[in-house]
């Protein structure tokens, strides 16, 4: 038993590892900018920070259906050996179609709309005005996230999900070499060039550059491999029939509404703490790309199982099935407390690093940031229980109607509540959302043990 269970960890860590690492690699991003722009004013920080969770609903959305099409192409490759390599090649290439369609459609909206945006969170000119900017020039970020998220998806379930990670660690180097040179301003005289300390607007322009050179590169590695991500035939058209489409836009269309809307949670979670307490936002413009850094391991594994029990179900491997999921739920556990420690003992760093620019928001900023350490043991559970097993198994609709139900009808409302009227202090608003995670785990944990969430999600004929 022992064995198996090892076998079973094995598993997860050649599917979880890279994803991880790819997941830390694009948060870090995040982090450089953070860095780097916290050098120049606390009102950059707050833009860059607020203007991130708009991004984040963007990128949610497209993220989410990237999971609807890796819940069909999972179980499709699971069940090659009966049906072939096309329903799953298929399957990617629908995948990406629809992405492309809701990266472009989310470009034309935000273009306009990006001031309006910002003034949701904040009064200060400066700070609408740096986001604003920030917005509108990696708006066209989304198309070649929208491509590259959709490779990496058929990558991670062909088990080759390092190559992603490569990729996007050229783009990471890429983005902080380009943020030094942009941020600050360069003169190289000798080769004639000179330009001006742009800052908010060289953190963008370094994140759409080094996101073009990214996506150049995987299209050539993908290419030059002649990968079977980029095959084209008959034989593959004659899969993108009406009921994959119709199976795969269901998918899709729940996953990335309830990404979206979860995504649109926290940027209302984050204008009510911003209303409640003005420095909050600065503290979680700080805090953002620390915490997504860390959970990036959650992240990996969650998805990494996702593709595990797909195979395993759309292979009707039952008994494989129950043995593993258990043990998912156990490294859940394990990743969750391991980064709750980590947090820990990285603040005086931390402390030192970021906070120590901005004296005023020191305290706030060492509760709040306890907080979202012990809420890292809960979410790497009920992440592990809605992507890891309830999504990978079809279970869609019940996962969305609980996230959305917890988020929208008890997390905002407790929290615009307590925060104005009730006079709560920003901490103790803050506690709300470790209430939030520790209900949807137990309720995904009843969910699981009724044995009703499996699902076959391999449409094999035309309707």
């Amino acid at each position: 038993m022992r064995i198996k269970w090892a076998g079973c960890w094995q598993q997860l860590w050649q599917l979880s590892f890279p994803i991880a690492l790819q997941t830390a690699v694009f948060s870090s991003k995040g982090l450089v900018d953070t860095l780097m722009l916290s050098q120049i004013g606390g009102h950059t920080v707050a833009a860059i920070g607020f203007a991130s969770k708009i991004q984040l609903v963007i990128s949610f959305l497209l993220m989410g259906i990237g999971i609807g099409g890796a819940q069909a192409a999972a179980q499709c490759w699971g069940r090659r050996q009966q049906q072939g390599e096309a329903p799953f090649q298929a399957t990617i290439q629908l995948t990406l179609g629809l992405s492309l369609v809701i990266a472009l459609l989310a470009i034309i909206i935000l273009w306009p709309l990006s001031g309006q945006l910002m003034q949701l969170a904040s009064d200060d000119h400066a700070i609408i005005q740096s986001g604003s900017i920030y917005l509108t020039i990696i708006a066209p970020t989304y198309l070649l996230y929208a491509w590259t998220n959709s490779m990496a998806v058929g990558l991670r379930i062909l088990n080759q999900a390092m190559i992603a990670t490569v990729v996007s660690l050229i783009g990471v180097v890429a983005n902080i070499l380009l943020n030094w040179l942009l941020i600050r301003g360069f003169e190289l005289p000798w080769l004639g060039l000179h330009c001006p300390a742009l800052g908010i607007k060289g953190a963008a322009w370094g994140t759409l550059i080094s996101a073009l050179l990214e996506t150049a590169v995987l299209w050539g590695w993908l290419h030059y491999r002649r990968h079977l991500l980029c095959q084209k035939g008959a034989h593959i058209r004659q899969q993108c029939h009406w009921q994959r489409c119709k199976l795969l836009l269901y998918l899709s269309y729940t996953a990335a509404l309830n990404c979206t809307l979860w995504a649109l949670g926290v940027f209302v979670c984050h204008a009510i703490l911003a209303r409640v307490e003005p420095q909050l936002l600065l503290v979680l413009g700080l805090l953002g790309p620390i915490e997504s850094l860390l959970m990036a391991m959650m992240i990996g594994s969650s998805q990494g199982a996702s593709i595990l029990i797909g195979q395993h179900i759309g292979a009707n491997q039952q008994t494989q099935l129950h043995r593993d999921q258990k043990s998912c739920l156990q490294l859940a556990w394990l990743i969750g407390g391991a980064t709750c420690v980590l947090m820990l003992l990285l603040y005086p760093w931390i402390e030192q690093t970021l906070v120590s620019q901005h004296p005023s928001v020191l305290e706030l900023t060492a509760n709040i940031y306890q907080l979202i350490a012990l809420a890292m043991i809960l979410r790497s559970v009920t992440m592990m229980l809605m992507i890891g097993l309830l999504r990978a198994g079809g279970d869609v609709r019940f996962c969305f109607w609980l996230d959305f139900m917890a988020q929208w009808f008890f997390l905002l409302p407790s929290m615009w509540l307590c925060g104005r009227y009730f006079d709560w202090s920003a901490p103790a608003v803050f506690t709300l959302l470790l209430i939030e995670e520790l209900g949807k785990m137990l309720i995904c944990q009843w969910r699981l043990r009724q044995g009703r969430w499996q699902r076959d999600l391999t449409a094999t004929s035309p309707a």
